[in-house]
C-alpha cells in the first residue's frame, strides 16, 4: 500500500499547483460569479469519482440502472450549475451595460442613477 500512497502524493503535488494556476487564469478571463461555481462543482464531481474509484464505491451499485441514475444526477447537477453561472454572467453583463448608460441596478431590481450605488 505504500507505493500507492507515494503515487497519490506525487499526483497531488503535481496537480495541485496546476489546478490553482488554471483557476487563476479562469478568474482573470471570466467573471468570478460564473468561474467559482463551475470550478467548485467540477472539483466536487472529480472528488466523487476519485473516492468512488479509490474506495471501490462503484462496485456497490446493485445494477446498471442505479449506476445510470448516479451519472444522470451528476450531469443534472453540472447542467444546473452551468445554467446558474450563465444567468449570473448575463446579469453582470446587463448591469455593465446599464452602468455604461448611467444607470445602475441593485440586486432587488431598483435602478439608481450612476454614483448612487452603496
Amino acid at each position: 500500500a505504500l507505493p500507492i500512497l507515494y503515487a497519490l502524493l506525487a499526483g497531488g503535488l503535481c496537480c495541485g499547483p496546476t489546478d490553482l494556476h488554471c483557476l487563476n487564469i479562469a478568474l482573470r478571463l471570466g467573471a468570478a460569479a460564473s468561474v467559482v461555481p463551475i470550478y467548485l462543482s467540477l472539483t466536487m464531481l472529480l472528488q466523487i469519482v476519485t473516492g468512488g474509484i479509490f474506495f471501490g464505491e462503484f462496485k456497490n451499485f446493485r445494477d446498471v440502472a442505479q449506476m445510470v441514475m448516479f451519472w444522470i444526477s451528476a450531469a443534472c447537477m453540472l447542467s444546473c450549475v452551468l445554467a446558474m453561472a450563465r444567468a449570473m454572467a448575463s446579469d453582470a453583463e446587463a448591469n455593465s451595460l446599464a452602468c455604461q448608460e448611467g444607470v445602475a441596478e441593485t440586486a432587488s431590481g431598483i435602478q439608481l442613477p450612476q454614483g448612487a450605488e452603496s
